[in-house]
């Protein structure tokens, strides 16, 4: 394995895994397929808005498959439209608002993150471009996958919306555990936060065809789920008529870890490159302080930049021309010039096998 780190402080990590056996199925030769998974995390997804608005910014958009949980999810669905910083806005401006999140409304009945009153609050302010999105995918043979977490079973739900029914998808796989009281009702089936059921769904890119796989994470690459933790237990508890529900919760931990191992050691000719913090986020699953968002906005934007110009010199060096190193150089910030990232990477890749 090699980890190659930023020699401007925090790190994105470029990954490439040393392959190992998985099946005989798996072994075919593949057509080459880019896949961009995001994980969700509550406010931790300003992260992954600003490393997708970095990659608007440079115009890269390589993928052939795209996979959302969560907050992970609604940032694909502005990113896959086009709009460029409309979940940072959404996240600065509308869910800093005591009326979405607020612990005296939970106590009166509603809820502690109110996705109802963020959803009419986006459509008067932010409007999600629908279309756009699905003509984005359509005109590019493109597949957007969301994940949801099946109420009744505990099992993951994986969704690819359309125009019509994608707010109700984008909304279901947001429904955290305990902080918003309701179930989504999709195609019948009664869903909430795809964080239980699949957090971070590599392996299902890689089921769905993905020869190469960038996760983008909202915790840090050292980060493990813990066993026991007092929010499983209540949630637990909480969901005990839903025996499914409650054993896939009570299993969480092993779920997420499990999901880290495939990313750190996948089969076969799958390369998984990940971009992560070095430090924990000051950002948590509810934090509504502006300076901290702004923080791990301004973090994912710098780590979005550096990654996409090691990953094109590191995955196309013979393409990776002077015109190329030009064009990225002078579309990043002005104190990361020439000089200065060749330096850098110089010291980022000298892990690299020639």
């Amino acid at each position: 394995m090699s980890v190659k780190e930023s020699a401007m402080g925090d790190s994105a990590y470029l990954t490439q895994i040393n392959p190992i056996p998985f099946t005989c199925h798996h072994l075919l030769p593949r057509r080459k397929k880019l896949a961009l998974v995001v994980e969700g995390g509550g406010m931790r997804g300003i992260f992954s808005a600003g490393v997708l608005d970095s990659f608007h910014e440079l115009d890269f958009d390589p993928f052939d498959l795209y996979f959302g949980v969560s907050a992970g999810s609604l940032n694909l669905s502005s990113h896959l439209a086009g709009q460029y910083q409309r979940n940072y806005r959404v996240m600065m401006y509308s869910a800093t608002s005591n009326e979405f999140i607020s612990g005296w409304n939970y106590l009166r009945g509603g809820h502690y993150v109110d996705l109802d009153w963020l959803a009419s609050k986006c459509i008067e302010l932010h409007p999600l471009d629908k279309q756009g999105a699905m003509k984005h995918l359509k005109d590019n043979d493109k597949k957007f996958t969301v994940v949801c977490t099946n109420l009744d079973s505990g099992e993951p739900n994986y969704y690819r919306p359309n125009g019509h029914n994608l707010l109700k998808i984008l909304t279901g796989s947001c429904c955290i555990p305990l902080l918003y009281r309701n179930p989504v009702y999709i195609a019948g089936e009664r869903v909430i936060d795809g964080g239980i059921g699949d957090p971070i769904p590599a392996k299902k890119a890689y089921i769905d065809g993905a020869t190469d796989i960038i996760v983008i994470r909202t915790r840090e690459k050292q980060y493990r789920e813990l066993e026991n933790s007092m929010e499983k237990k209540f949630g637990s508890f909480y969901y005990r008529q839903y025996p499914g529900l409650q054993q896939s919760i009570r299993n969480l931990a092993n779920t997420y870890n499990d999901s880290i191992e495939f990313i750190e050691n996948p089969p076969q000719a799958l390369n998984i490159f990940q971009i992560a913090p070095q430090h924990q986020l000051k950002t948590n699953l509810i934090t509504t302080d502006p300076e901290m968002l702004e923080n791990d906005y301004q973090l994912g934007r710098r780590l979005g930049k550096e990654f996409v110009y090691d990953y094109l010199q590191y995955s196309k060096p013979d393409q990776f021309s002077k015109s190329l190193d030009g064009r990225i150089c002078n579309r990043l910030e002005p104190e990361f010039n020439k000089k200065h990232l060749n330096t850098a990477l110089k010291q980022r890749h000298s892990m690299i096998p020639g």
